[in-house]
């Protein structure tokens, strides 16, 4: 799968550690200079993993998302923030509904 970040086209793909020796310690991991979001989808055949699977490999992706968002931004400063890039992936959804919430209000009422 593709997807366009700030006018630069990535490719999401889907790998164990196994597969990607960088994945080792991470369960996703942002490629910038490959334009590659890879997502360690190991974690689905674990028994031991999240309940809801779906929604931790949304966030993972989330989270590698904003990496190449700054990086596309140029603001490598704050694609390595992993503090940073995890509260907004967090937060997205949340974010998300606020944002929605302003662009629907009424610009009169206020």
């Amino acid at each position: 799968m593709k997807i366009n970040i700030l006018g630069t086209e990535y490719e999401i793909k889907r790998q164990t550690a196994k597969e990607n020796c960088k994945l080792d310690d991470a369960s996703g991991i942002c490629e910038v200079y490959s334009k590659e979001i890879i997502i360690d989808t190991s974690a689905k055949d674990d028994k031991m993993a999240f309940n809801k699977i779906d929604d931790f490999f949304h966030k993972v992706l989330r989270h590698e998302g904003f990496h190449a968002i700054f990086a596309e931004a140029g603001a490598s400063q704050y694609m390595e923030d992993e503090t940073l890039v995890d509260m907004l992936a967090m937060l997205y959804p949340r974010i998300k509904v606020i944002m929605e919430q302003l662009d629907n209000a009424e610009i009169e009422s206020i």
